[in-house]
């Protein structure tokens, strides 16, 4: 999965706006002043905070019979497609 923040999606959004003929005259919306309504819903948008999430069918903690070594539980078997905040990457030999 592949995130753009907001400001690198302004940058490449502001490169293209801009029309003072309808800003001006209040005519039917351009191209460009349609790219300044959208820059507009962008700056009002939140980011998103994202992270690379390791699944623990990937993860270094979990054991071939199919225990996570971080939890106390032995009873817990998560599933391959499961994650948490502890996990890592297991290194690929």
């Amino acid at each position: 999965m592949e995130l753009i923040g907001r400001d690198a999606t302004l940058e490449r959004m502001k490169s293209m706006a801009g029309c003072a003929t309808c800003n001006n005259y209040n005519y039917v919306r351009c191209r460009a002043c349609s790219w300044d309504d959208a820059m507009n819903i962008v700056e009002e948008t939140s980011e998103v905070k994202a992270a690379q999430v390791v699944y623990c069918g990937e993860c270094k903690y979990m054991m071939p019979d199919g225990r996570c070594s971080e939890f106390a539980d032995e009873s817990i078997r998560p599933s391959a497609s499961d994650y948490c905040s502890r996990g890592e990457q297991r290194d690929s030999e």
